[in-house]
């Protein structure tokens, strides 16, 4: 009954996927735009806070610290949105690559909360699998970049926890 019901769930978002025409390039495409717009969605949040509470953002960030810290960390999902753009020729050569960053990426999106770009990795996981195998030579810089980021993104979450019970 369950084995029959995960076909039934995998058959439909495989053919989601055809549908859509997703492929391994276009849904890593994805996952770079939300972690490229998410920072500057929060932009907007942070000005309309300081708009409803008639302050300046630079004010709203020194009387409210978690939003500082939050700020630090849209902050680095831009600069880690930016970084995979510039490295994804390496990335999307292999395919063990491409799943040792991605998988990198939301494990650190999972530490500060971040569900949408995590989603949208998981489904570039899923759907990773069609791509062959090359066995290119993976790039050092980039599997350590990808293991930099857990580090970065795990003080992040112990920062906006230690913020969070003040």
């Amino acid at each position: 009954m369950e084995t029959t019901i995960k076909q039934k769930a995998s058959g439909y978002l495989h053919e989601l996927a055809r549908f859509l025409h997703l492929d391994q390039r276009r849904l890593f495409y994805g996952v770079v735009a939300v972690l490229m717009l998410l920072p500057v969605a929060f932009l907007a949040f942070l000005a309309v806070n300081a708009t409803m509470e008639s302050m300046s953002i630079i004010a709203v960030l020194k009387a409210k610290p978690l939003i500082a810290a939050l700020s630090i960390i849209a902050g680095l999902d831009m600069l880690v949105g930016y970084t995979l753009w510039m490295a994804r020729q390496d990335i999307l050569a292999d395919r063990t690559t491409f799943r040792w960053v991605i998988s990198a990426v939301v494990l650190s999106q999972l530490f500060v909360s971040n569900v949408l770009v995590a989603i949208a990795g998981t489904f570039a996981l899923a759907f990773s699998g069609k791509q062959t195998v090359q066995h290119v030579k993976a790039n050092v810089k980039v599997k350590l970049i990808s293991a930099g980021l857990l580090g970065v993104y795990g003080l992040c979450l112990w920062l906006v926890m230690t913020l969070a019970q003040r």
